[in-house]
């Protein structure tokens, strides 16, 4: 769960660094199984072919036309090197029917949104060296009845790239708006689970642009690392900072077998708090507002900030880390599938002496059959959810047994996706019991063009 107080449809809602977009299908050649399992229900995942594809700059070897000038890997201003083909692709989202239970379990209405987002994806290579990926949309969040003309248009990923190839390493340098984990394809997928690594993301764009300054390479077909720095998760200000870190080994490296060891880590002084969400306001004035995920937070503060939720300033240091096992496999017969098992370990301490804490572990499958009907599952169980008040009182917060989301999907083409969800969504408070009645589900269709 990325956070664990937001429902499973509100997650599924979140679909952060889409990258299965019909423009790298022109460019390449390639059909959109071949470097993701599925790219919804909810978000795309990386076989191996599209792990390499990421990292090499969003490029394969030139399968569509081109024209170009100068010579071949010269970093001049003569050099021009671009593809005929469009480097657009859109997308759009249509919720037929949602539905959720509050905490008492009373069902609520059945509401439906046909335009409930609008997506569109620059992205590719240009030039022998340089590539980058867009993601923009169009969305009614921040309005207070979810309608269009009242929305918001969001920015959300910014992913440029200087990237050299070597015939045994491959090595990038650029600045990107992504998580970790997707800065080398290690996400978005799954989502679901607990995440902080990609924290301050709000339905899929970011708040407001987490820019990283990163390099990585991929030595021996095998071992990726990559390493960077970022003036916070809200704001551009590099006074305060955070610094990220990632190592993965492959220990089977084909499409049909991979097979990845990853941790990641994440640690500075300067981040939005493990237990406070963000949403857009309603006000019209297009600001953030910060809310506590563990209702009696902002009771236990005194002074100024008394009721209010932690922000990132009010942070003095803290650490991440997300460790994780993932194995599929791609075409072996008419099945495909992916599986990640992880263990996500965090805290922090705040300026005032309270301290956060949350670990948990978590497991995701995703199966399709024929690349046509697909299952994806997520369970999380959180081991310890502590909040030490300003005061040295410690109160370790009831949770979930198990947090959930079920997603059935069926593609009657490579494109276009019809998903079906069903969730759990507990909510959390000092003192109290979890309560665990919480339910939601939804009905959509994605489809890209």
């Amino acid at each position: 769960m990325r956070k664990f107080l937001l429902s499973a449809a509100l997650l599924v809602a979140m679909a952060p660094g889409l990258q299965a977009v019909p423009s790298f299908a022109r460019q390449t050649g390639l059909a959109c199984y071949q470097c993701h399992v599925t790219f919804g229900a909810p978000v795309p995942d990386f076989t191996w072919t599209g792990f390499m594809f990421k990292i090499n700059g969003y490029r394969l070897p030139w399968a569509g036309q081109k024209f170009e000038a100068g010579e071949e890997g010269a970093l001049t201003g003569n050099r021009l090197v671009v593809p005929i083909v469009p480097y657009m692709a859109f997308r759009f989202q249509s919720i037929f029917a949602a539905q959720s239970r509050n905490q008492l379990g009373q069902w609520g209405n059945v509401t439906s949104n046909p335009t409930s987002r609008f997506s569109f994806f620059p992205g590719g290579p240009f030039g022998d060296y340089f590539s980058m990926w867009g993601e923009l949309y169009a969305t009614p969040d921040g309005s207070s009845t979810g309608q269009w003309g009242i929305g918001n248009f969001a920015f959300d990923e910014y992913d440029l790239r200087m990237v050299k190839r070597f015939p045994q390493a491959t090595v990038g340098v650029g600045i990107s708006t992504q998580s970790l984990k997707e800065l080398g394809g290690f996400g978005p997928w799954p989502v679901g689970l607990t995440d902080y690594l990609s924290n301050g993301n709000y339905r899929g764009w970011a708040h407001p642009n987490r820019g990283l300054g990163m390099a990585y390479g991929f030595f021996g077909h095998r071992l990726f690392v990559t390493a960077g720095a970022g003036p916070g998760e809200d704001n551009f200000d590099w006074s305060r900072r955070l610094y990220v870190a990632q190592a993965a080994y492959a220990l089977f490296n084909r499409d049909n077998n991979f097979l990845w060891l990853t941790s990641g880590w994440q640690f500075g002084d300067d981040g939005i708090p493990l237990l406070t969400q963000i949403s857009p306001s309603r006000d019209g004035k297009q600001n953030w507002d910060y809310t506590s995920t563990v209702a009696g937070i902002g009771a236990t503060r005194t002074g100024p900030e008394a009721g209010s939720a932690y922000l990132s300033s009010d942070m003095d240091h803290y650490y991440r880390s997300l460790t994780s096992v993932r194995f599929g496999m791609v075409d072996v017969g008419p099945h495909s599938f992916d599986t990640q098992v992880q263990l996500s370990l965090n805290k922090e301490w705040y300026l005032d002496h309270a301290i956060a804490l949350h670990n948990a572990g978590g497991i995701a499958i995703r199966y399709t059959l024929n690349h046509t009907w697909g299952l994806d599952l997520t369970a999380d169980h959180t081991f310890n959810l502590r909040f030490t008040d300003m005061a040295g009182g410690v109160h370790d917060i009831s949770t979930a047994d198990i947090n959930y989301s079920a997603w059935l999907s069926f593609r009657p083409a490579a494109n276009v996706l019809f998903g079906l969800n069903y969730g759990n969504a507990p909510s959390y408070s000092l003192n109290l019991p979890a309560q665990n009645m919480g339910r939601s589900w939804q009905f959509n269709v994605d489809f890209l063009f």
